[in-house]
């Protein structure tokens, strides 16, 4: 499973591919984690209270240009799917963004 990361005027446009059956996507940065909701977006991992999880069958648009990939690489964001590491965010010798696939 690929993601498609779009980098326009960068802002990060990050979708994350179709499952088959729901799975759970979260953004970690330093000690804050973030469960993704599909209908509320974004929100504190201790408000999912087992509600985040995506809808099957269907591409997840997980950022819409919210953050640039200056912002997430500074932020150092690791973007999981059911705990795997997908994406991570972080700067080149402290000095150029990158994001980088992990698998999963």
């Amino acid at each position: 499973m690929t993601a498609v990361v779009e980098i326009a005027l960068g802002m990060v446009l990050l979708t994350m591919p179709a499952t088959p059956q729901p799975v759970t996507y979260t953004a970690t940065s330093g000690a804050t984690t973030l469960g993704y909701s599909s209908a509320a977006g974004w929100v504190p991992a201790e408000q999912c209270f087992n509600r985040c999880r995506t809808a099957a069958t269907e591409p997840v648009p997980l950022l819409r240009g919210e953050l640039s990939l200056a912002d997430m690489a500074d932020l150092n964001i690791v973007i999981r799917r059911d705990g795997v590491p997908v994406l991570s965010f972080w700067r080149f010798f402290g000095n150029v963004p990158v994001v980088s696939g992990e698998g999963g």
